[in-house]
């Protein structure tokens, strides 16, 4: 192989390879994985090689047909912690509609499911500010959720349907308002009866 100026000697395994910054001492199969992608032959292994966007087999390499994928984005405050993360396909994750209104209301029809059918709740508004609501009726809503700043606020209805914003930083901490959610879908079930 004839080497250019821009060819260097891989200090881990001694092929020469063509490099892109001064900083680059070894050739790309010998660098050292970093950030969320580490975490990627751990993740394919727990989740059984299976997408969990497309419920498909994900490949057997990990190439760059695989992406790491953040539950929680990380630009509306996700960390890139071992729990945040999941391995998908790369066509997956670009399909994927990972605004907060939509997920956030995935978890609010999981907790009224006990309370009521999900059929029944439906989400209405912008990706910055919406409103869950029962039976498409803009005047039976459930909670509202807020995109502010890169913040994202879970506002809950007290009876007299007065609203509390509570800051929240997972899925899961919508979870921890489930009482007061059930509570303004039972007041609402009961007017009906």
């Amino acid at each position: 192989m004839k080497s250019s100026n821009r060819d260097r000697k891989c200090k881990t395994c001694g092929v020469v390879f063509s490099y892109r910054s001064k900083n680059e001492k070894n050739c790309p199969p010998c660098r050292p994985v970093r950030g969320p992608r580490r975490h990627l032959p751990k993740l394919m292994e727990e989740q059984g090689r299976i997408c969990p966007l497309c419920d498909t087999a994900l490949p057997e390499e990990t190439d760059a047909s695989i992406h790491v994928d953040h539950l929680w984005p990380v630009k509306f405050g996700g960390t890139d912690n071992y729990e945040n993360l999941q391995a998908v396909h790369i066509k997956c994750n670009r399909k994927k509609n990972a605004t907060i209104a939509l997920e956030g209301h995935k978890v609010v029809k999981d907790i009224l499911c006990e309370v009521v059918d999900g059929s029944r709740v439906s989400i209405r508004g912008t990706r910055s500010d919406c409103r869950i609501i029962l039976d498409d009726n803009k005047r039976q809503s459930i909670c509202r959720l807020w995109v502010k700043r890169k913040k994202v606020y879970l506002g809950v209805l007290d009876e007299n349907k007065r609203e509390t914003k509570h800051r929240i930083g997972s899925f899961e901490t919508i979870r921890d308002f489930a009482d007061e959610i059930r509570a303004t879908s039972q007041r609402y079930l009961t007017d009906e009866q």
